[in-house]
């Protein structure tokens, strides 16, 4: 709900001797509300529910409560479960504004705390002093130009009645600032325009000058406030006088000056990751304090570029690229046990979930570093290579579809869960070969030194997606193991920016690789077809003209050039003049040029029957 359209309020009562004031203050902040509703929840035993909720009712008979169309009254027990049926009567009601009292008890902080920084609607926390709220005048609200002073500017100027409480807006300049009142002035104009308020005019504007923020709001809090309202900041010294450490007269003085937070109503994505949070919190098993702490350390430690990491890259490269030339597959998969770019891409995936800027730039700068090492290692080696031609390992990395970014995805789940729990670190090698994040850079260097540019360039968008999956897999299980962050500050904000590309990213992705699967999909099945059809048309001309056997059919692809290499048994030499005869046969379904190849396994044999 948006400021300005508040119709509905809510007041939270748990103490007998609040009920009076904070029964006031709902009918102040309520003035353009159509409903306003009371929940009684009795803090201590000895509170009465009837008598607080009799003196909620004499006290409302009191106040002018015929502009409202509708007050309410709930009763709510103080237990672990307070919260939740508090929220369910704010999503029931639709209330607007939530207004809870800052008590000195441990018990009622927690509740007060929680509804403050959980709760859906806008929530104000108010600490009374000795403001008896009678008769409500002035208001004091400290800005400084960040967006939580408009919060609580826009919220007064939607609640209030203009008409008969004054709102006062204060900026603190330093001392020994040249032009102090004129710098504050102007400050206050540029802060009024951008708090988008729709009667500027009407806010009055204050001015101290001191080097310290708490002795500046005191020394104009003193002066005849009702109410100093601070916008929500998850710092500073106004959440430490509500919630901590500094007594509230630091702030005001011995003034009675009531002082107040003030936050807006969360957003629709932040209620949906709640309700997701919550979601996994109930269905699947949390990490412990030290499972966590173990966790971090780990990956900390091992995703730092060092030269044991710079080793292990150029071994496990040098290993791959040798076994992608050789056509190994057993090589390739040693080598993928080798590699360790798992560990900073996970790495990567935890420094979404906790908002650890400085962890995700280590492992970015782990994984560019281990790409560039890796791809130069497989380069050279490719430029040392007689190999002239793409083997079936090579051309395997260099076409990738929408089954990759899938596997991806699952292996940074399934690696993430493994290395989360000691007890499955089993089964990481089995996820490494899974997740194949080395032979796809050694495809690059190799495929690019014998020309193949397009074949690199696949091989090369392979290790993205397998980057990008991983991550976003990887964070998507420590999320759901309930590795959250608890850093709400701005610098949070890096977090949304990059989730949103990774997952606008792969959904882009998604589309060409998709399509790659689809038509791999339909010639795969011509092909199969047509395979077998080759198959049998080839053992047919061995066996009838050159009375041979067929031992095997290889294929290689490149450019502009397709060629099968046939492998046989005879007893003599077949020659180019015979070879000849396949090209018909060979050549009728393809538009690249054709070369084949005869391996003949001379084989002679000599059978004596029994006499």
């Amino acid at each position: 709900m948006l400021f300005g359209e508040h119709r509905s309020v809510l007041v939270l009562i748990q103490e007998l001797q609040e009920a009076e004031l904070m029964t006031r203050w709902g009918f102040h902040f309520g003035h353009h509300a159509e409903d306003l509703c009371f929940i009684v929840c009795p803090l201590n035993k000895s509170d009465d529910a009837a008598a607080i909720n009799k003196s909620i009712k004499d006290e409302t008979e009191n106040l002018p409560k015929d502009e409202f169309r509708r007050i309410e009254y709930r009763l709510v027990k103080e237990n672990k479960h307070s919260f939740k049926e508090i929220q369910k009567i704010i999503d029931e009601l639709d209330i607007d504004i939530l207004i809870v009292s800052k008590h000195q008890s441990n018990q009622s902080r927690e509740l007060s705390q929680q509804l403050f920084e959980e709760s859906h609607c806008c929530t104000m926390i108010i600490r009374t002093g000795n403001f008896e709220a009678t008769n409500f005048h002035k208001v004091l609200v400290p800005v400084a130009g960040g967006p939580h002073s408009k919060v609580a500017l826009r919220f007064l100027e939607s609640c209030i009645d203009p008409e008969t409480v004054e709102i006062n807006a204060l900026t603190i300049i330093k001392d020994g600032v040249e032009y102090s009142r004129e710098v504050g002035e102007r400050k206050l104009d540029l802060i009024l325009k951008d708090s988008s308020l729709k009667y500027p005019e009407r806010i009055k504007r204050r001015i101290q000058v001191s080097d310290d923020v708490a002795e500046g709001i005191s020394n104009e809090a003193g002066d005849d406030y009702d109410l100093v309202l601070i916008g929500a900041s998850d710092t500073g010294f106004i959440r430490r006088a509500l919630f901590g450490t500094l007594p509230p007269q630091r702030l005001l003085g011995e003034s009675g000056t009531a002082i107040a937070v003030v936050r807006s109503a969360k957003p629709m994505w932040a209620r949906i990751r709640e309700s997701i949070g919550s979601w996994f919190d109930l269905r699947i098993p949390q990490l412990e304090r030290e499972d966590r702490i173990a966790l971090f350390e780990n990956i900390d430690r091992n995703s730092l570029w060092s030269f044991d990491f710079m080793m292990l890259i150029f071994l496990s490269t040098a290993i791959a690229a040798l076994g992608l030339i050789q056509n190994s597959t057993a090589v390739v998969i040693g080598a993928m046990l080798v590699a360790p770019l798992m560990t900073p891409i996970l790495g990567a995936g935890l420094a979404l979930v906790q908002a650890n800027l400085p962890m995700m730039i280590k492992c970015a700068r782990s994984i560019l570093y281990g790409f560039l090492t890796a791809f130069f290692v497989a380069l050279f080696l490719g430029l040392l290579s007689p190999m002239s031609s793409l083997n079936s390992e090579l051309l395997a990395r260099g076409g990738p579809n929408l089954l990759d970014l899938l596997i991806a995805f699952l292996s940074g789940l399934a690696a993430a869960h493994c290395i989360a729990r000691p007890n499955l670190s089993a089964a990481l090698p089995g996820v490494a070969i899974a997740a194949a994040l080395v032979p796809p850079i050694a495809t690059t260097g190799i495929s690019l030194a014998i020309g193949e540019y397009n074949n690199a360039a696949g091989a090369a968008l392979l290790f993205t997606i397998n980057v990008i999956a991983i991550v976003l897999g990887a964070a998507l299980c420590f999320y759901a193991g309930g590795i959250r962050s608890h850093n709400k500050d701005s610098l949070k904000h890096w977090v949304n920016i990059t989730l949103v590309s990774l997952v606008l990213l792969s959904a882009v992705m998604a589309i060409p690789l998709g399509s790659v699967l689809y038509s791999n999909f339909r010639v795969g099945r011509s092909n199969v077809k047509l395979q077998k059809e080759l198959h049998v048309e080839i053992k047919k001309i061995i066996q009838e003209q050159w009375d041979a056997e067929l031992i095997s059919i290889q294929q290689s692809h490149k450019k502009d050039s397709h060629t099968f290499i046939i492998t046989v048994s005879a007893d003599h030499i077949i020659t180019a003049d015979e070879v000849k005869e396949f090209s018909d046969v060979l050549s009728k379904d393809l538009s690249k040029d054709l070369q084949i190849k005869v391996r003949t396994i001379l084989e002679s044999s000599y059978t004596r029957e029994k006499k």
